[in-house]
């Protein structure tokens, strides 16, 4: 997400970049991809207002096989457009999610790291869509909560955040660091840990985050109503202090 010209949490993006890369075994020039996330806005005029950035980077272009090429030249895309945010009234009245049939893997290789394999995720949201539902949260193999198809997760009990640990196999997000850090500047509580559905289902409250959502609530999950099936108290106060903010209401 970039605000008026500038990438909201650029470095953070880059750092997390460069250490999905150098487990990929694919080389990097931060540098280049700054550079070329800032002209791409510039180029497409997107230097007031919000815009929505993608950059793909691949090993480009090798002989056929799996062999690792030994001097890669990656190729780096990037895109750009304005940004549509998501609805007012989704933040008002909260996300609806169903827990998922199919588990995500903690255990692969590529678990926590963003890559383009989507392929989980995509079945997820068709799984979701199908249901009726805004969102789909995986269990891992072991049963515990990991992650949404394209967020972070995060419920509250008793004045206690609590949220997956990495080693579930979540994708560590961007705001999901961020709503920790605002969190621990407040001194709320926080339980990252290996938690199972039950522990969500028995929340005062709960919420998603990614970059371009912020942080949205979550009022329903499997049907069933997350505490009082509004917006939570702790929900609001984080959302209020996440820059940019997001419309959810303060009596919502």
């Amino acid at each position: 997400l970039a605000l008026d010209g500038t990438v909201v949490r650029l470095e953070a993006h880059l750092a997390r970049l460069t250490a999905g890369t150098q487990q990929l075994r694919l080389p990097v020039d931060s540098a280049g991809v700054r550079a070329a996330i800032l002209q791409t806005l510039a180029a497409n005029g997107l230097t007031t207002g919000a815009a929505t950035v993608r950059l793909t980077l691949t090993r480009g272009v090798s002989a056929r096989g799996l062999a690792l090429p030994p001097q890669p030249h990656p190729t780096v895309v990037v895109s750009a457009r304005r940004h549509t945010p998501y609805p007012a009234a989704l933040y008002q009245q909260g996300m609806h999610a169903i827990i998922l049939s199919h588990r995500k893997n903690e255990f692969s290789t590529v678990a926590g790291v963003k890559t383009l394999n989507y392929l989980e995720n995509i079945l997820g949201k068709a799984e979701a869509s199908d249901a009726g539902a805004d969102e789909g949260i995986f269990l891992n193999t072991r049963g515990f909560l990991a992650e949404g198809c394209v967020s972070n997760l995060f419920w509250v009990r008793d004045g206690v955040l609590f949220t997956p640990a990495p080693d579930c196999g979540l994708v560590p997000g961007i705001v999901r660091q961020t709503v920790l850090s605002l969190a621990t500047d407040a001194g709320i509580g926080i339980f990252e840990g290996k938690h199972n559905a039950s522990s969500l289902f028995s929340s005062d409250e709960a919420f998603v985050t990614n970059t371009l959502m912020g942080i949205m609530p979550l009022t329903q999950v499997d049907g069933q109503p997350v505490g009082n099936g509004h917006p939570g108290e702790m929900t609001r106060f984080l959302a209020a202090r996440l820059t940019p903010r997001m419309p959810i209401r303060p009596g919502a």
